[in-house]
């Protein structure tokens, strides 16, 4: 596996973990498939509240330092 990919895994897992925290972890199927017990507008806020944080994450520099931190390690055995 490569760093490039390590990174991916990683920043999916937090995305996951804030989701899951935030109360958002069905928008990760997709709005088409979240409950239909949801109205529209619960779907709506979850969807935006959902790109919020993926906008957050992606300007995380502490995740690309954690990152350089493993490969470094991995490479070390």
């Amino acid at each position: 596996m490569g760093q490039s990919e390590q990174i991916i895994r990683l920043w999916k897992v937090k995305i996951e973990a804030i989701l899951f925290q935030q109360k958002c972890a069905e928008a990760l199927m997709g709005e088409a498939l979240m409950s239909v017990n949801l109205v529209q507008s619960k779907k709506s806020g979850m969807m935006d509240k959902t790109w919020s944080v993926v906008i957050q994450c992606l300007r995380d520099k502490r995740l690309m330092e954690i990152a350089k931190e493993k490969v470094s390690l991995e490479r070390r055995w």
